[in-house]
């Protein structure tokens, strides 16, 4: 998965190590085969750019990983979005008061609010799912961060 760094797509170094190597990294390194930002250690990860300055076979297994950037940055949430019947059903059937109910605007605003809800829920818990798939372990601070960026 891409992440953004100061508005730069970026993958991070622990995803770059998984794919090619620690040796191919530190060779990239100190040939400038790629762009990094940051600084590594003490739970700080680095992030490296994806880009055309990139070499060529890395930017190619990288697209092949994770797909194209702009892929990337108009999928997540939106392939995800799946109206929450349950939510409307309740909304429409809520009694606020004898025989009085709530308008059909605020059930539509109801029902896509917690569309929108349930949507950040299930990307989070996948990416949850595909982070302990390969070992990663990270708090649920952490994680939050992570998707803020």
């Amino acid at each position: 998965m891409y992440t953004s760094y100061n508005n730069i797509n970026c993958i991070t170094g622990h995803q770059f190590i998984d794919m090619f190597g620690y040796y191919a990294y530190k060779d990239g390194v100190k040939r400038g085969h790629f762009i990094k930002h940051g600084r590594g250690g003490n739970g700080r990860d680095i992030f490296i750019e994806v880009n055309n300055r990139m070499r060529r076979d890395y930017r190619e297994a990288i697209i092949n990983e994770f797909g194209t950037i702009e892929k990337a940055a108009t999928g997540s949430y939106i392939d995800n979005i799946v109206t929450d019947e349950k939510a409307r059903v309740f909304f429409k059937e809520l009694e606020l008061d004898t025989n009085v109910y709530l308008s059909t605007e605020k059930v539509a605003l109801y029902t896509n609010e917690a569309t929108l809800l349930n949507t950040i829920q299930m990307v989070f818990e996948k990416q949850i799912r595909r982070m302990s798939a390969v070992g990663k372990r990270k708090s649920s601070k952490e994680l939050r961060l992570y998707f803020i960026n």
